[in-house]
């Protein structure tokens, strides 16, 4: 796990003196396992562009904390490798994990997304050497960067929820820098430059909406998210279809329907990380889950069904193989092949990625890959699904999944 102080980085404008920032790596292993670890290295672009972090990588100190059995050297001008200093050449790492902070760092001048690489190599029981590669893609802002407080204006006014038929009015404060996307019923409104947004049409429902911030160069991109919820007062039931599309998003509907009837439900998700990230009344009895076509209309996706009990029993794909590009997935025999290669995976990164080839696109938050992949719900570690999603990324390519900060993660078809 990657932070950075400031969150985001901060540049230095030319001329202007600015704190050095500090990039903090968390190194740990899964839950119930040890790691034998015997380097760690960071690698950062240096340079003057929008895609490297800093003109002066050869400034840069690094320190592991506690920095008892590991010492940090250079290697060229933009690595720095950290290994045991003292007795065996690797250091068992348990979940505690250690951590290792990059200081001293003067952001260059130049507002992107930049890319700090981390090459970590291991040892098995047996002697056998292991390596993995994550790459985290780290934004750029401009000094002072704000970006938060989305909230509807009613507030303001001492109100708490619009009526029905009321226009509502979002406010949220942010800096320049990146690209900002309002998103509602499925809709994107291009929101960059203004720091207030008013509905197009009345609220008839319950709504929920999503302030989108995207930094992207090189084909990197780092995005964050805010979202408010807005409760409408007496919602219409009448208003569940209007014109030729439904009006009534799933998370409404579903609780309306549950406060007038027990009949069963079937619903099906868009294809959008807002709408699937809280499917409504999934896990529960009388509801279906179905998964949408694929974009090619080759592969149906699996349904989430629950049964009396209220458990849910995963529906496995009617599709044996998978493809994806360069990737394929066999569902069946779990053999994953990249450029007509087979990868070597373990059990727990197959199920893991089978998780993701089912439901591409679709955004699993850290708490279903923990209950879907290790049995483990609420009460799980989440680290354990980063740590995994990460060596999952080193073997099957990094692009393939896309991390949404405050949702989870999305495979990338």
């Amino acid at each position: 796990m990657v932070t950075t102080h400031p969150a985001p980085l901060q540049v230095t404008p030319a001329g202007a003196a600015a704190a050095p920032a500090t990039i903090s790596i968390t190194a740990a292993a899964p839950a119930g396992m040890s790691v034998r670890l015997t380097s760690l290295s960071f690698i950062v672009c240096g340079g003057p562009g929008e895609g490297d972090l800093t003109e002066h990588p050869d400034r840069i100190h690094a320190t592991a904390v506690p920095g008892q059995g590991w010492v940090c050297t250079r290697s060229g001008e933009s690595t720095i490798v950290a290994t045991p200093d003292e007795g065996d050449d690797y250091v068992e790492v348990g979940e505690r994990g250690l951590f290792f902070e990059l200081t001293n760092v003067a952001v260059n001048a130049e507002i992107g997304v930049t890319a700090v690489t981390i090459l970590e190599e291991t040892r098995y029981d047996e002697g056998e050497a292991a390596e993995g590669r994550a790459e985290f893609h780290l934004g750029k802002c401009p000094p002072g960067f704000r970006f938060g407080g989305l909230r509807p204006t009613i507030l303001d006014e001492g109100r708490t929820s619009p009526a029905r038929g009321d226009y509502v009015t979002l406010a949220w404060h942010a800096t320049r820098g990146a690209v900002y996307t309002m998103v509602h019923e499925n809709t994107s409104y291009d929101v960059t430059a203004v720091r207030t947004w008013t509905t197009p049409r009345p609220l008839d429902r319950d709504s929920v909406f999503y302030l989108e911030a995207r930094l992207t160069t090189d084909d990197r991109t780092v995005t964050d998210y805010l979202q408010t919820y807005v409760t409408v007062v007496n919602p219409d039931p009448a208003t569940f279809r209007g014109g030729d599309r439904p009006r009534f998003d799933a998370s409404g509907l579903a609780r309306l329907i549950r406060d007038h009837s027990d009949v069963p439900l079937v619903v099906i998700p868009a294809r959008t990380p807002m709408d699937v990230a809280d499917k409504p009344g999934a896990g529960s009895t009388g509801c279906l889950v179905c998964g949408c076509t694929p974009r090619t209309g080759e592969h149906p996706r699996p349904a989430s069904r629950s049964g009396p009990s209220g458990s849910e029993e995963r529906v496995p794909p009617d599709v044996v193989t998978l493809t994806f590009g360069a990737l394929t997935v066999n569902t069946v025999s779990m053999e994953v092949r990249l450029h007509g290669r087979e990868v070597d995976l373990t059990p727990t990164q197959r199920r893991l990625l089978l998780e993701f080839v089912i439901e591409p696109g679709v955004v699993l938050s850290r708490s279903a890959l923990l209950e879907r992949v290790w049995d483990e719900g609420r009460g799980g570690d989440p680290r354990v699904v980063d740590v995994h999603v990460q060596r999952l990324r080193g073997k099957i390519g990094h692009e393939r999944i896309e991390t949404l900060r405050g949702f989870g993660y999305k495979f990338r078809p």
